[in-house]
């Protein structure tokens, strides 16, 4: 009997690391890393994931609203020298309400992704229309909602 205790005792340590790890996708201004900023960079992001987050593979655009006409841009994303941490430069005009959506994914985690969709004004992004994604890219209609904020 004491030796089926100490065996299911063990089990959950066993399961543990199924259960472990993630990944999860962080953003900051880039104003406060120097690094960030001689690439021009507006948004860091961070990539924090319990495998090699260098590994990372990163998604992202800059979706607009400009005189009522939809327009969707590419951004420059450029690694720094800390793993896991990317600048994003700035490719939208002052007119029209625009969102980035960023989405990260890892070869080690499947299909799964981490997304956030920031909304920015200018060379600032506003924090009240940050939205996390967990799992799954946000859709068209996700975005359409966080630009119309």
């Amino acid at each position: 009997m004491r030796s089926i205790l100490q065996t299911l005792a063990l089990v959950p340590l066993a399961l543990a690391p199924l259960f472990g790890g993630g990944m999860i996708l962080e953003i900051g201004n880039a104003k406060a890393n120097p690094a960030a900023l001689a690439k021009q960079g507006v948004i860091l992001a961070r990539l924090t994931a319990c495998q090699s987050p260098a590994k990372g593979v990163w998604a992202a655009t800059v979706e607009g609203l400009v005189a009522g006409k939809r327009q969707t841009l590419p951004l420059k994303v450029d690694n720094l020298a800390e793993p896991g941490v990317w600048s994003i430069s700035r490719a939208w005009p002052n007119e029209g309400k625009w969102v980035v959506p960023l989405v990260a994914s890892h070869p080690e985690y499947g299909d799964h992704t981490s997304s956030l969709v920031v909304g920015v004004t200018g060379d600032s992004f506003d924090w009240a229309r940050v939205q996390r994604f967990n799992g799954k890219p946000p859709s068209a209609d996700d975005l359409a909602g966080i630009s119309a904020k």
